[in-house]
């Protein structure tokens, strides 16, 4: 029998427990495992029942996105990247909650809770028609 070996770190897959720390470290197995594991699938962010009432939210981070999934007050679950348009600030801190409006902490620019631009400083009026998180 051949013994079968992982390729990443060169560990015999039918003795070992776990990959190498190299692997863990290496750039180019994380990007292989983000292409392989969680871009080509859906990945659980919570279950629907965490987002009971109109506001609430779970903010997580799949590989290098943040994200950020909500109840609108229409009852609709919608799920948007974590950062504001303007500078690309975090908007809601990792975790879950609930809150009325979507306030980036950095200029303050806020969004309603379908994801449109609710109010910036110093955005023109087109600005404010188009853009959503």
């Amino acid at each position: 029998m051949t013994a079968r070996v992982c390729r990443a770190c060169s560990t015999n897959v039918g003795r070992a427990t776990v990959c190498r720390r190299r692997s863990n470290l290496d750039p180019d197995i994380y990007q292989f495992d983000l292409r392989a594991i969680f871009y080509p699938a859906w990945n659980m962010v919570g279950f629907e029942a965490e987002l009971d009432q109109p506001g609430a939210y779970i903010a997580t981070v799949i590989g290098p996105s943040p994200i950020l999934v909500l109840r609108t007050r229409q009852g609709d679950i919608r799920a948007f990247h974590n950062s504001c348009r303007h500078r690309g600030a975090q908007i809601c801190k990792t975790g879950s909650g609930r809150t009325s409006r979507l306030v980036c902490p950095y200029h303050q620019w806020s969004y309603s809770l379908d994801g449109k631009l609710a109010s910036a400083r110093g955005a023109g009026a087109d600005l404010m028609r188009t853009r959503t998180i």
